[in-house]
This record gives structure tokens, sequence and C-alpha cells, in this order.
């Protein structure tokens, strides 16, 4: 189905892994504040050197931090900190004593409703960064290798809803905001749209100042099957939306939901698996490069070359 990737362009992007392995592991912040715990697990280069760009990624409703490891792994070998981390509440623990199918949509709806679990969500991204932060001056294997000025965001689903009102998206019609302005970069993978939003949609986003990358497929439904009008084209409607600065949009033919997550559930229901995460890791790996490490180079590939090595079926498109 895909084109073949040539070596120099592998190199170009970063994607020639180093001899370095990548390590990780598992750890927990706990907020004083909010009475919270969350949650981590941190993949990073086994042999540390210099400064490296973090990133914190956040999993879509039910999961957990073991979601996006493809991504964790993949940017870890090219010179990221990433941090999955899991937000009680719209976590895995949604799942725990479901007997069916049907029983695990109706929990994981009832978690939708709650508010105080999506307030708690957007919440951990700048308690989290804090404690980041902190590892950076005390931590025994991250101490001084954090480049705090150098923050992105990536989020699945749930997630990338987190990714987008931490962004600035408003929310609540647009009376209420949770940017953070330390984020430098987002990539929202399955993004979505606000509930009832206003008649000028454009309103909600017009406090978003950091580039976006926004991710998604041809077959990418709603996985509770909340609105039947629902169409796998509505999850650009944000990047159609967003004016105010850089956004970039990538739509992978006969991607599902759960392509964007990885996993076994994926490689049952996206037939060509293999290529989209490929595709995914290397124009991720390029517009982070690009923003997060100030390579221009990687950008200039991002913008006239990425879209030709993809499939003839896929949609690719930038704007400033």
């Amino acid at each position: 189905m895909k084109k073949i990737i040539p070596l120099f362009l592998l190199v170009l992007v970063q994607l020639v892994y180093s001899s370095d392995s990548v390590r990780t592991q598992y750890g927990k912040f706990y907020d004083a504040e909010r009475k919270r715990d969350v949650p981590y697990k941190v993949y990073y280069k086994e042999n540390l050197t210099g400064k490296s760009p973090v990133i914190i990624f956040s999993h879509g409703l039910g999961g957990s931090v073991e979601a996006g490891q493809y991504l964790g792994e993949h940017l870890a070998r090219n010179g990221y900190i990433c941090f999955h981390i899991q937000h009680i509440g719209s976590d895995e623990s949604v799942w725990e004593g479901v007997r069916s199918q049907k029983e695990a949509i109706e929990k994981l709806k009832e978690s939708l409703k709650d508010y105080k679990n999506a307030v708690n969500r957007f919440k951990d991204i700048p308690f989290v960064i804090d404690e980041i932060i902190k590892l950076n001056k005390t931590s025994e294997t991250f101490k001084e290798h954090i480049d705090t000025n150098n923050i992105g965001i990536i989020g699945h689903s749930y997630g990338a809803r987190t990714v987008l009102i931490t962004a600035g998206e408003k929310v609540l019609k647009g009376t209420m905001s949770f940017k953070e302005p330390r984020l430098k970069v987002g990539v929202a993978l399955s993004p979505n749209f606000s509930e009832n939003p206003p008649d000028d949609i454009r309103k909600l986003y017009e406090d978003i100042d950091i580039p976006i990358f926004h991710i998604t497929g041809t077959e990418d439904g709603d996985p509770l099957n909340r609105d039947k009008n629902f169409s796998p084209e509505d999850r650009t409607k944000p990047y159609k939306n967003i004016t105010t600065s850089p956004q970039y949009l990538l739509v992978l033919y006969k991607a599902v939901h759960s392509t964007f997550n990885g996993g076994e559930r994926a490689t049952k229901e996206d037939p060509y698996l293999e290529e989209h995460l490929e595709d995914i890791k290397t124009g991720v790996t390029a517009f982070l490069n690009y923003y997060l490490k100030g390579s221009e180079e990687n950008g200039n590939w991002l913008k006239n070359q990425f879209k030709k090595e993809l499939d003839k079926n896929d949609r690719f498109e930038w704007k400033e």
C-alpha cells in the first residue's frame, strides 16, 4: 500500500535509531492540593546527554500509562523524554467489574458525563509540568537533562480533547479556559470538537497560539456510538477552524479509531496498521523536530516532501 521511504529521508527526519536503547520507568506524582495521584510511565534514552525536549502523552477514555507505546519508544530513540500519564477517573478504572461490551460503553459514557473527570484531566497537565520541572532539579536520572523550555503534548481521543483544551480551546461555550502557556506544540490523534458549540466555532479556538498536528483516519468514527450522524470528517473541524497558529492535518486512508493507540485491537481493525503507524511516527517526529528542536530542515521536509511519501489515498495539508 505505502511507498518505501528512501534512506536519506529517514536520516533527514532522524528515524535512524541510535545505539542507545530505550528505557522506561514507572512512577506516580501526587497532587496534595487535589489529593490526587497521577501515575506515569516515562520513556527515555538509556544514556542521556545534554537536554531533551519533553512530551506528555494523554490517553483516551478508559486508557492507562501503556497507551501510545509505539510513539513513546520511537520518540525516546529520537531524543525526547516522554511522560505517558494516567488520568484517574477517566482511565482503565472505568472498566473495572464490567461483564459485557454494552455495560462497558455505558460506564464510559457515565465517566464522560462527570464534569469533575474532565476538569481533573485538564488540571493534570500543568501539575505534571510542575513535577517534571522538579525532576530536572532533583532526579538522579533526569537532573539537568530535561529541556523545560520545550514541552509538547500528544493525546488520543479524549486525550486529543485534552491537547486542544490545554492548548487554549475554550469550554462551556467559551466561558472557561484551561490553557497551559508552557506548552509549545501539540499533536491531536483522533481530535474532536466541543458538544453544542457556538454558531461561530472559531471563537472556541481564538486563544490557541501553538502549532498543532491533527491526525485522523477515513474510518475514525465514534467508538461509543453516541451520535448516529457523526462522520469521521467531523474530526477535521478543529483543524479547519483554528486560524490563529500553524496547523497540520493528516487523514490516513482506512485508519480507524484504535489505529492511533496501537495495540492488539488496532491490529484486528486496521488492515494497514503497520504502514499507518510508520506514517504517524515519521510525520510526528519531523513536526516535533521542527517546533521543539528548531530544525528548519525537518520543517521543510514535512511541508514539501511528506505528502509525496504517503499513499495516494491519504491526505496531508497544512496552513500558517
